[in-house]
């Protein structure tokens, strides 16, 4: 039960940043007037094709101190180079007249991109919610190098920890009172399926438009 609140949390919280964020950053490099635009956009781009490594990514985590941390499960995805040029090519496609006409008006940046830029994005923001949110939801990686408290473990490492334990027989006497029946990892397998199947018909309409666009 804790696992599946905190997993809804995780994914809440992270996916709202990460599209905060994500947003945030698209709609200055939009502006083709922007200083240092294309060098921040090639920054942004080589981190799409490469990767520090694992090893490195371990040891900045534990510099930051977000091991054993809730926050090692939202942080670190704040920023995703994919989402950011995903928006960016998707605002590129709003009539610049629309943002023209508020500035004539005496609208600030800030609120052009609230009132008018934001609602226009609703099928790619809700797309790479949805991409991102489910990749939250379905992370166990994160927990297996960082977490140590199994308080902190996600439904997806109950789910892993329970099938472990349940095999573990093959290898020799095990503590009965650990195992699970097949019932029991059924149950557990749909509670952790259903959440996105309902979400996902909620946000099915904004694909084509978003993934086409961006």
């Amino acid at each position: 039960y804790l696992s599946m609140l905190l997993t809804a949390f995780i994914v809440v919280a992270g996916t709202l940043l990460h599209i905060i964020v994500g947003i945030m950053a698209a709609y200055p490099l939009s502006k083709k007037t922007l200083p240092g635009r294309k060098p921040m956009l090639v920054f942004i781009l080589i981190t799409m094709l490469f990767s520090g490594g694992l090893i490195p990514y371990y040891f900045v985590i534990k510099g930051l101190g977000l091991d054993n941390n809730v926050l090692v499960y939202i942080l670190p995805g704040a920023a995703g180079a994919y989402t950011i040029v995903m928006m960016k090519n998707f605002i590129l496609q709003i009539p610049t007249s629309l943002e023209e006409a508020a500035l004539i008006d005496g609208a600030n940046y800030l609120y052009i991109l609230f009132r008018i830029i934001i609602p226009l994005s609703k099928p790619i923001i809700a797309t790479l919610a949805l991409f991102y949110g489910v990749g939250r939801w379905n992370d166990w990686f994160t927990a297996v190098l960082f977490i140590q408290d199994k308080r902190l473990y996600t439904i997806q490492n109950v789910l892993r920890d329970m099938v472990i334990e349940s095999n573990m027989g093959a290898f020799g006497p095990i503590d009965l009172t650990r195992t699970y029946s097949d019932s029991v990892k059924m149950a557990a397998i749909i509670i952790a399926t259903v959440p996105i199947m309902i979400v996902y018909p909620f946000l099915q309409k904004y694909f084509v438009k978003g993934i086409f666009m961006g």
